[in-house]
Parts: C-alpha cells; sequence; structure tokens
C-alpha cells in the first residue's frame, strides 16, 4: 500500500493541480492548489450537502473536462486558437448555388464542444454577467440568435475568459467579462 502511495506522490508535476477541502459546519471550502502547494485563484465556498458537493464536483470535473481536452492553454497563441481547435469557427453554409449564411465549421474536437456547451449552459444559469449577455444576444433586435446559437457564443466567450484568466494569471473579475463595448451595445439595445 505504501508503495504505491509513494508511486502516486512521484506522479505529481508542474501541471499537477491538486484539490483540497476543507471541512466547516454548514459550508465547504474547495481550495486549488499547484504541485508545490502555492494556492491557485482563490476558494469556492459550496454547501455542506449532497447538492452543494455535486456542484463543486461538477465544475470541477468541466474544468478537468476542457482541460484534458485542450490541454495546456497556453500552448495557443491566442483564445481564437482553441475556439478553431473546438470547431467554433464561422464558415460559409453553401452547397453549389446555394449559400444560406454561416455556421460552425464542426472540424474540431468534438467532446470539446460538448463540455463547452454543457459548461455554457451551467452559466447561463448561475452567471450573472453570461446570463445577461444570453439575454440581449437571444432578444436583440437586428439579427437575434436562437437559444443554442446563443449557447455557441457563450462557449466561445467562455473560452476567451479562461484563456486570459491562465494569460495574465488573474483572478475572475464579473465587471471585466463583457467589456465596455459589449456593455454599450447591450444598454443600448
Amino acid at each position: 500500500m505504501k508503495n504505491r502511495m509513494n508511486q502516486k506522490l512521484e506522479e505529481i508535476t508542474v501541471g499537477t493541480l491538486i484539490v483540497g477541502v476543507d471541512v466547516a459546519k454548514s459550508v465547504q471550502w474547495a481550495r486549488f492548489v499547484d504541485y508545490r502547494g502555492v494556492e491557485i485563484g482563490k476558494a469556492i465556498s459550496f454547501k455542506n450537502n449532497r447538492q452543494g458537493f455535486e456542484n463543486i464536483v461538477a465544475r470541477i470535473v468541466s474544468a478537468a473536462a476542457f482541460l484534458g481536452e485542450v490541454g495546456n492553454p497556453l500552448r495557443f497563441q491566442n483564445a481564437r486558437q482553441i475556439v478553431n481547435y473546438a470547431g467554433y469557427n464561422l464558415v460559409e453554409d453553401s452547397s453549389g448555388q446555394n449559400k444560406s449564411g454561416t455556421c460552425i465549421s464542426k472540424r474540431g474536437r468534438k467532446q470539446l464542444r460538448s463540455v463547452l456547451y454543457q459548461m455554457a449552459f451551467t452559466m447561463v444559469s448561475n452567471n450573472g454577467e453570461m446570463i445577461s449577455l444570453y439575454r440581449y444576444l437571444t432578444t436583440r433586435r437586428v439579427n437575434p440568435l436562437k437559444k443554442k446559437q446563443a449557447l455557441v457564443v457563450i462557449s466561445k466567450k467562455i473560452i476567451t475568459v479562461i484563456y486570459s484568466l491562465l494569460k495574465k494569471q488573474a483572478v475572475y473579475d464579473p465587471t471585466l467579462v463583457l467589456g465596455a463595448a459589449m456593455k454599450e451595445r447591450m444598454m443600448a439595445a
């Protein structure tokens, strides 16, 4: 048994993410640390019940699934490359003489698109900025998007946010997610 534990400890590398949970009375905290024990980002609280635990596990699994599909996001030069890698880049939808507009290429990792779609679905129900962006996209006067199209846009936004946070080694700041130009367009609508 000890030999197996030592083997697992030896497998910890620079890219290893360690998740620890502090037990409290009604609220628990998950902290994320790297292989050196340095905390990454802010601790996340969750309720000390089954639903709270399932929520935090879903978050961790989503992040792990994203990283499992993409690998190290910083190996890409920009977020747009990850968008293309996922197959979310727009292409002309045409056949012969017919041109019906644009659609996503789907020339990418299907599983990554699935993970991002699930993340977008969760974000649209829990994150204030993504909720307002989703509402704007589906209700704007000029070219409103269908619900699934809006979720694809949210998925692309998630890629941009993740990439930016990793690149800048910053903590999530809700005020910076939409940007000034998008906030102006949303206010004008």
